[in-house]
C-alpha cells in the first residue's frame, strides 16, 4: 500500500489518468457486430441460371470473361434485385452476382455484391449500378487464392479479377479505390511471393495504389497498364484483342517495367552513397538541433525527415515539447539569417 499511494503522489491525477486511458481504448475493445454469412450451396440457383441465361453469357463476353472462370468463382445470375432494394430504376433488368468467401474457405460468403447488367450508372438519376446484401462484411474479392509461393496482384473490381486469374495470375481486387485495407488484409497480402500493385490508371485509382504501395513497402511494386487503357479488363480487350497468350505477355513486360520504378521516398543505397556528400549526420547544417547540448548530442540523427516521439500516456506533452524545439530552430535559422544579411541593411 505504501509503494500504491508513493506511485499516486508521482503519477498526481491516478484516477483521471485511468478514465482518460479508458476512453482512448473503449472503442478498440467493443465487441464487433456480428456479420451475415451465407453458405455456397444458396447461390446455386444464381449460378445455374447464370450458365443459360442469354443476357448474362453476353455480359461475361463482353469482358472477355469464359463462362469457365465465371464458375470457378461462383458468379450468379438473378432478373431481379429485390433481395437487396424495394426499388431501383433498374430494378428488374438483371444483375451478376459476385460472392466474396471467407479467406480459409470457399463455402461461406461473408460478402455478395450486385451488379446491374445494364451499366454502372444510370442517368440522368445518377444512381449507381452497384448493390450489396446488407450487414455483410467488407473484404477483398479471392483473397483465399493468396498463396506464399506465387506472386499476387492487386486490382480494383471483380472482373479485372477475373482476368487476371483467367491469364494464370494470382489476384485480388479491392472493392473500390476508397476502400483502405485494414492491417489484416494487409498482413494477408505481404504473404505472397512479390505485390503487384496494378489498380485502375485513373487519378482516384492512381492515388489508392499508391497509398497502399506505402502501406505495403518490401517487395511491392507500381504496375502501370499501357496508355490508353484503364485497367486489366481493358488492356486485355483494347491491347490485346481479347488474347492470353499476348495478355500474358504484355503482363510480363509491365512487371519488369515496374522493377525499375523505385518506391517514392525510398533511394537506392549505392546511389545515395555515390551522390551523397559525406557529411556525417551531426555535423549535417540542415538537421535538426535541440536547444538542450546533452540531448543534441545523444539523439541519434538519421537521413531522412521523419521524427517518432513517444510517451507511455497521453496529455504528457508531446506535442508542446515538440513544438518547442521547432520553435527554437526556427528562431536559431532566423539569427542566422540576420546575421549574414546584416552587412546589407540600411540601418
Amino acid at each position: 500500500m505504501q509503494a500504491i499511494q508513493k506511485i499516486k503522489q508521482i503519477v498526481g491525477d491516478w484516477d483521471g489518468a485511468r478514465r482518460r486511458v479508458d476512453a482512448v481504448f473503449r472503442e478498440p475493445l467493443k465487441r464487433s457486430e456480428s456479420k451475415v454469412t451465407y453458405p455456397l450451396s444458396k447461390l446455386v440457383p444464381a449460378e445455374e441460371e447464370l450458365a443459360k441465361n442469354p443476357v448474362a453469357l453476353e455480359w461475361l463476353e463482353k469482358r472477355g470473361i469464359t463462362l469457365q472462370t465465371a464458375q470457378k468463382f461462383h458468379i450468379g445470375y438473378v432478373q431481379s434485385a429485390k433481395a437487396v432494394v424495394p426499388e431501383h430504376p433498374w430494378l428488374e433488368d438483371g444483375w451478376i452476382l459476385f460472392p466474396t468467401f471467407d479467406g480459409t474457405a470457399n463455402d461461406k460468403i461473408i460478402m455478395l455484391k450486385y451488379r446491374s447488367v445494364r451499366g454502372k450508372k444510370h442517368e440522368p438519376t445518377g444512381t449507381p449500378g452497384f448493390l450489396r446484401k446488407s450487414n455483410m462484411e467488407t473484404a477483398l474479392y479471392n483473397a483465399q487464392a493468396i498463396s506464399p509461393f506465387d506472386d499476387l496482384f492487386v486490382v480494383e473490381g471483380e472482373p479485372d479479377c477475373m482476368i487476371m486469374d483467367q491469364a494464370g495470375y494470382c489476384c485480388v481486387a479491392l472493392p473500390s479505390a476508397s476502400f483502405s485495407p485494414t492491417p489484416a488484409m494487409r498482413d494477408a497480402m505481404r504473404q505472397a511471393k512479390r505485390i503487384y500493385l496494378a489498380g485502375d490508371s485513373d487519378p482516384t485509382g492512381q492515388q489508392a495504389m499508391c497509398k497502399l504501395w506505402t502501406e505495403l513497402r518490401g517487395n511491392t511494386f507500381l504496375l502501370k497498364w499501357p496508355e490508353g487503357c484503364k485497367d486489366a479488363n481493358e488492356t486485355f480487350l483494347k491491347a490485346c484483342a481479347g488474347n492470353i497468350d499476348r495478355f500474358h505477355a504484355l503482363v510480363e513486360q509491365l512487371k519488369n517495367d515496374a522493377h525499375q520504378q523505385p518506391m517514392q521516398h525510398v533511394y537506392d543505397l549505392r546511389e545515395s552513397l555515390l551522390r551523397g556528400n559525406h557529411v556525417t549526420p551531426m555535423s549535417n547544417p540542415a538537421r535538426l538541433h535541440f536547444p538542450w547540448q546533452k540531448i543534441d548530442n545523444w539523439t541519434a540523427i538519421l537521413p531522412g525527415d521523419v521524427m517518432a516521439l513517444f510517451a507511455s500516456e497521453s496529455g504528457m506533452g508531446k506535442t508542446n515539447w515538440l513544438m518547442g524545439v521547432l520553435l527554437c530552430a526556427v528562431c536559431r535559422l532566423c539569427d542566422h539569417f540576420c546575421e549574414r544579411l546584416r552587412p546589407f541593411s540600411l540601418i
